[in-house]
């Protein structure tokens, strides 16, 4: 949540969050920004992860930019999940 949190607030409004069918998660985000999967329907979510691995190679053990220090696998997460929510923006302006 603390990664959530720390993107600024106007893209944070926009961001779509897809997780699994628990109940919490609907108290922690807005209807209009939660999309619940189903325990078989997960493919969005794998997408994702998947997407993570493929564009963000510090993720990636055995890539040359992988880091031991956790600042950086933060900020690079962080940094990845900020363009890519600009990316689905830019190419979708109604959401």
């Amino acid at each position: 949540m603390g990664l959530y949190l720390s993107i600024d607030k106007k893209l944070r409004e926009k961001a779509i969050v897809y997780a699994d069918d628990f109940a919490s998660y609907g108290t922690v985000f807005s209807k209009k920004q939660l999309r619940q999967e189903g325990k078989k329907e997960t493919t969005k979510i794998e997408r994702f992860n998947n997407t993570i691995r493929q564009r963000n190679s510090r993720l990636v053990r055995l890539s040359l930019s992988f880091s031991k220090k956790w600042e950086n696998h933060y900020n690079s997460v962080k940094c990845f999940i900020i363009n890519y929510n600009n990316e689905i923006i830019e190419r979708n302006p109604s959401l």
